[in-house]
């Protein structure tokens, strides 16, 4: 190594170009002292020579240099030892280039390493010698003056940077005649350099202000050395340092560009933590006052930002890598700030890029979809937009979305996850892969599996059909994705499923296979038996969701798939507790694989306590407890939790205050027996924290054990443990929930309902007043209690919290309408679930009165917020993007047009006014209010949607509301008024397009039948049937619904003659049967007419209509008609399908006798109890008859014929006609 240096520094010795001595070309440096701006000739010290050499070389040096500054030097000897220094600067950028590139290469373990020697030389070099010429010397000094600080970066020496800077500035003899020398590249490789080491932001100021503005710049610094010393203080975390030099740059023309503002946004945003302290927005500047006021936040960082934005864009620099860091700053605040409203920010800073024609690019974009939070509708119809066939562009602007790529469908997925939309997320997917340009991956597919995890806090109670079948989407959706995953692998894609894949896949099974049946789990093996294998484990149990998680463990074993401490703890969640052996078989697997000194284990037994203390298995979790006791894991508050549900759930409430008397060092026994001799050590458990007393508060209140409460109300008094306003909130809350679910125990009472009704409004007075009394109540306690009093007809209490919420709301939203309106609630609280249970409640009572007042109510305060907004609460997005666009997967299920965030009345909320109107008689109530449901019936046509899935949604959501028009019809029909029902049906179905329920033609055809009313009944169901049917089915059970309907109320009011005429228009359009045969049996000739499947009406009119046509379709020939035989099978024949009772046999022939003249008598077909023959000689006499009866008709109208005058003539001579007829068939 030492040789290596004295052959370079040999190589580097050249002639002087004034004395003609040879004068060293740099000298390694030895000095470790920082600070000195100049190294002195007569201390340095050239190790690498001879003594003697080394002091004739520096008496030539000195000599040299003295010559140099003499006055009288001839410019030509000047020019000639400028040339040399340039060119000695040349060698010296070409070796510290080399030098640097062969330490790349190789590793050196030296401390003192040779790149750094070689850079303190050209330090020196520097402090030694004075620039000449600085048009020559200026390109090899900034490129030897780069690859040495680079060599000095590399070697972490930042006193080398420093020596260097003040090295360079030397050279320039900046002192006393400066040279413009240094070019401004320097400083931003020097800034960089020195921001690589652990030099201090001091030392880095101080270099930046040492070069900043110096007069041996060739030109003043630029945007880039700007970028490079923010980027230096970002590294070192001072945000504001960073803000504030963007401020003082930028007063400077072209000396920040689009780059320095992304640098600096970068930096608020990695500034911001999620324990910072809000603060009160500051008045910003006059200059961006209107235009930014409501974008201020109570993060401190997003109103600088704001300064910073409207800066760029006065000055032209905002571009989409800008915006992006805007984007993500926004995101970063919101999830840092719950009132920092992410959603309306970031539309607006997208509508803002429209109206400076900035062209978002995909990355903005998917930085805005990112943004939405639960706004699932927005980034639907977002996406929609992005499209090439919805394309945003103008004639008149160029300013347009980008197409979509995979990152934006992941991005609108992930919020159809968060927002539990799983059918969306499901489109989106195949969306996706129908579109080839499209490259799905793994993390495609998780963003979908997400979407499909349920809610874990699963209350108790039995588990509804429809919980079950959602469940059984959710599972059967699942297993559909992983076999688009293992085509997908097929088709070369990177779609092999990961552990974040296998970790949601059991968070599904938890959370929706757990809700799943027996039946429901028959169907899934019957569609996907390749995922069910029952021979390897006696424990596998279809019903079971454990055994598919037993499954997929043993399919990431076999794939290579890494399993986490999370990937267990799924697995046990998704096992039941009916079956331990299946828990603790998971737990040892578990054990297994995690090693013991893994900090995540203890939630893997945490996870098995949960499972199966929410089945109330006791002793077990207290026997698994003292199993981690044992084996050394530690347990938290989660494992207080777990043994307080299962004492609850266990129905051993009166052990949970002993516990926690023990659990609080109030019992100093060292073994504790809770029940049944079941001793614990709690030693190990935490001690008692308020979610512990609050949740032990719950459960006892919740099972009506108010002794237990009342003990563990004095526990905490003993111990000193006020309860906090969490607490008051988790016990009225628990009160609510009570107060709205059926109380234990109800069943041994004789009077069951009055007791449940008791305890109920007991309930909900209990937390009424904890409410009431309590400062600062959430939003969420004020919803529930508020929905638990009209639950139990306490509507003027509910009504007194639903204000105190509309109040609170009110206090909260902006003054201005600059934002998008986006979002009234958080993850727990729901406004429009609030009215739509409050309003429920009084429909179930039919109460009007309350309903109308909580009408007003919500009508008054949407008003108010629309004044303060200034505009309505309809979903605005950026004005760039086509809204009014409709799509199938933007459209709410719920009875909503609007936004999920509208305060005013939906849908779904008319709907209860109105039935709260029926059930109270008020047809004027249900008159008015059906008006109000036209927007949102215009708005599910179905010529919205082209697609399936967005035609099933639309039917879902008709059959919901057309509800309403069924109450107010049957409201009118009751109170006869028929004129304003078939007024209401017209008018339905002009807004809708669609048939209305048949419910509702029925009560109007029963109020215009009893006013006798046939033709206007005849001309409803025309008009009904005249729309085409839309819904998924296929089959007419419609129109024989509204028929049958119809017939019957004719014949019960005696219309027979309209009921006829309903029967024919039935069979002529195919909707009846009319099941009339002409047999021949051995030369006998019958007539058959079958009944099957007809109740008592329809039958009436099918024997009148068969009889009749019989007659107008037979000879004349007499002998021909009364051969025939004429057979009614009633019901039970014998070569029926169905076997029913002949309930229609005595009504037919009661029929026959009591309405037919002559009457037609019946006899009993032999073996056949359910088939009457007519005779043949009644036949004939009534054939007879209807002949007579027919030729008098007949020859009046002849006779009138013959001898025509006018029209009064013909019509009494057929009125004339018609009185021979007795009025019989």
């Amino acid at each position: 190594m030492f040789h290596f240096f004295v052959l370079v520094d040999l190589v580097l010795w050249t002639p002087s170009p004034v004395t003609g001595y040879i004068l060293p070309a740099a000298r390694p440096h030895t000095r470790s002292s920082a600070g000195r701006h100049r190294v002195e000739r007569t201390n340095t010290r050239y190790s690498c020579l001879p003594a003697s050499s080394r002091a004739l070389s520096k008496s030539r040096v000195t000599a040299d240099m003295m010559v140099l500054e003499e006055k009288n030097i001839p410019t030509s000897e000047r020019n000639e030892a400028s040339n040399e220094v340039a060119g000695r600067l040349w060698t010296y950028a070409s070796y510290l280039q080399r030098v640097r590139r062969q330490e790349q290469q190789r590793e050196i373990s030296s401390d003192v390493r040779p790149q750094s020697k070689a850079a303190t030389s050209l330090a020196y070099f520097l402090e030694t010698n004075v620039c000449r010429d600085a048009d020559d010397e200026r390109e090899p000094l900034s490129r030897a003056f780069t690859q040495a600080i680079h060599i000095a970066a590399d070697a972490q020496n930042y006193r080398l940077i420093l020596r260097l800077v003040d090295a360079v500035l030397y050279y320039a003899k900046a002192d006393s005649d400066p040279q413009c020398v240094v070019d401004p590249r320097i400083v931003g490789e020097a800034v960089q350099g020195i921001a690589r080491t652990r030099a201090s932001v001091g030392k880095i100021k101080t270099l930046w202000k040492r070069m900043y503005a110096h007069p041996a710049l060739a030109a003043p610094v630029g945007s880039r050395q700007v970028n490079a010393m923010l980027q230096a203080l970002e590294s070192r975390g001072k945000s504001r340092a960073v803000v504030d030099l963007y401020h003082e740059a930028s007063s400077q023309s072209n000396a920040t560009d689009a780059y320095s503002l992304s640098i600096a946004l970068n930096a608020l945003t990695a500034s911001v933590t999620d324990d910072q302290a809000p603060v009160k927005p500051e008045p910003l500047p006059s200059l961006y006052r209107s235009r930014f006021a409501v974008w201020q936040s109570n993060c401190w960082q997003w109103n600088e930002a704001l300064i910073l934005l409207g800066h760029g864009l006065e000055t032209n620099k905002v571009n989409n890598p800008a915006v992006s860091a805007l984007l993500q700053l926004n995101d970063r605040a919101s999830r840092a700030f719950t009132a920092h409203r992410g959603p309306q920010l970031a539309l607006a800073v997208l509508d803002i890029m429209r109206e400076h024609n900035i062209v978002p690019d995909t990355v903005t974009v998917t930085l805005v979809l990112s943004s939405l939070g639960r706004e699932w509708e927005i980034a639907l119809t977002l996406l929609e937009s992005m499209k090439p066939c919805n394309s945003t562009s103008t004639p008149s602007s160029s300013w347009s979305l980008p197409e979509p790529n995979e990152f934006c469908y992941s991005a609108t997925m992930a919020i159809c996850a968060r927002s539990r939309q799983y059918q969306l997320s499901l489109e989106l997917l195949n969306d996706m892969r129908r579109n080839s340009a499209l490259q799905i991956n793994t993390v495609v597919y998780n963003s979908v599996l997400q979407a499909l995890v349920g809610n874990n806090r699963r209350r108790e109670g039995k588990v509804k059909k429809a919980q079950r079948k959602k469940a059984q989407d959710r599972v059967r959706a699942m297993f559909q994705i992983l076999g688009h995953m293992e085509e997908d692998i097929q088709r070369q894609l990177d779609t092999r499923p990961n552990t974040n894949t296998y970790n949601t896949i059991l968070l599904i099974l938890a959370t929706s296979g757990k809700l799943m049946g027996e039946r429901e789990w028959v169907d899934i093996r019957e569609t996907f038996p390749a995922y069910f294998h029952d021979d390897d484990d006696d424990l596998v149990v279809t019903s079971n969701p454990g055994s598919l998680a037993r499954y997929f463990l043993n399919d990431m074993a076999a794939k290579s798939v890494e399993r986490s401490a999370l990937t267990y703890r799924n697995a046990i969640l998704a096992s039941s507790a009916s079956h331990v052996e299946l828990v603790l078989n998971m737990l040892k697997l578990a054990e297994a694989a995690i090693p013991a000194f893994a900090s995540d284990r203890g939630s893997i037994y945490n996870a098995a306590l949960t499972v199966m203390a929410n089945a109330g298995y006791a002793k077990e979790v207290l026997a698994l407890f003292s199993k981690m006791t044992n084996i050394g894991v530690i347990p938290n508050s989660e494992t207080t939790g777990a043994i307080i549900t299962a004492l609850a759930r266990g129905q051993q409430t009166k052990s949970i205050p002993s516990f926690l008397s023990h659990l609080a060092g109030m019992r100093k026994e060292g073994k504790v027996t809770l029940f049944a001799g079941v001793q614990l050590d709690l030693t190990s458990l935490p001690h008692n924290s308020q979610s512990d007393f609050s949740l032990a508060l719950s459960l006892c209140l919740t099972r009506n054990d108010y002794k237990s409460a009342k003990d563990v109300l004095e526990v905490m008094r003993t111990v000193g443990c006020i309860p906090t306003a969490e607490s008051l909130e988790r016990i009225a809350m628990a009160y609510a929930r009570g107060a709205m679910t059926k109380p234990f125990g109800a069943r041994n009472f004789p009077d069951g309902q009055a007791y449940r009704l008791k305890e109920s409004r007991a309930k909900a007075r209990n937390a009424y007043d904890l409410t009431v009394g309590m400062e600062g109540a959430s939003l969420e306690l004020l919803a529930i209690v508020s929905k638990a009093c009209a639950h139990v007809g306490y509507f003027d209490e509910s009504m007194f919290l639903l204000r105190e919420i509309h109040r609170m709301i009110l206090a909260s939203q902006s003054l201005s309408n600059a934002l998008p309106n986006c979002g009234l609630q958080s993850s727990n609280f729901s406004l429009e679930a609030v009215h739509r249970k409050i309003l429920h409640s009084c429909a179930n009572a039919g109460n009007v009165t309350a309903a109308l007042d909580f009408v007003g109510n919500i009508q008054q305060t949407s008003r108010k917020l629309r004044r303060i907004n200034g505009r309505s609460q309809e979903l605005a997005l950026a004005k760039g993007i086509k809204m009014d666009r409709f799509t199938s997967k933007s459209y709410s299920c719920k009875g909503e047009t609007m936004s999920k965030v509208q305060l005013g009345m939906q849908a779904e909320d008319w709907k209860s006014l109105i039935i709260a109107g029926s059930k109270s008689g008020h047809w004027r109530v249900c008159l008015s209010t059906l008006q109000f449901l036209q927007p949102y019936l215009d708005n599910i046509r179905p010529s919205k949607v082209s697609d399936e899935y967005g035609l099933n949604r639309m039917e879902k959501e008709y059959e919901s509301i057309s509800k309403a028009l069924t109450w107010a019809v049957k409201c009118m029909s009751v109170r006869s008024q028929y004129g304003w029902a078939i007024r209401a049906i017209q008018d339905w179905l002009e807004w809708t397009d669609r048939r209305p329920p048949r419910e509702a033609v029925s009560a109007a055809v029963r109020v215009l039948s009893t006013r006798g009313r046939g033709d206007e009944i005849i001309s409803l169901l025309e008009k009904c049937l005249s729309i085409p049917s839309t819904g998924p089915s296929a089959t007419n059970s419609y129109e024989v619904g509204i028929y049958v309907e119809a017939i019957t109320t004719l014949y019960r009011d005696g219309l027979y003659e309209s009921a006829d005429d309903a029967f024919i228009r039935a069979v002529a359009n195919g909707i009846l049967p009319l099941q009339l045969e002409n047999c021949d049996t051995r030369g006998n000739r019958r007539i058959v007419l079958d009944l099957h499947g007809m109740n008592v009406a329809v039958a009436h009119s099918a024997v009148r209509i068969a009889l009749h046509q019989e007659i107008l379709t037979a000879s004349w020939n007499h002998s021909t008609v009364a051969s025939n035989e004429f057979v009614i099978v009633t019901g039970r024949g014998q070569k029926s399908a169905f076997k029913m009772r002949p309930v229609l046999r005595p009504e037919v022939q009661r029929m026959l006798v009591e309405e037919f003249y002559p009457p037609l008598s019946t006899l009993s077909v032999p073996g056949n109890l359910g088939a009457l023959t007519i005779p043949r000689e009644d036949i004939c006499s009534w054939l007879n008859h209807q002949r007579e009866q027919k030729g008098a008709r007949m020859m009046s109208i002849a006779a009138v014929l013959r001898n025509l005058s006018s029209g009064k003539r013909l019509h009494a001579a057929l009125s004339k006609a018609n009185e021979l007829d007795p009025g019989g068939p």
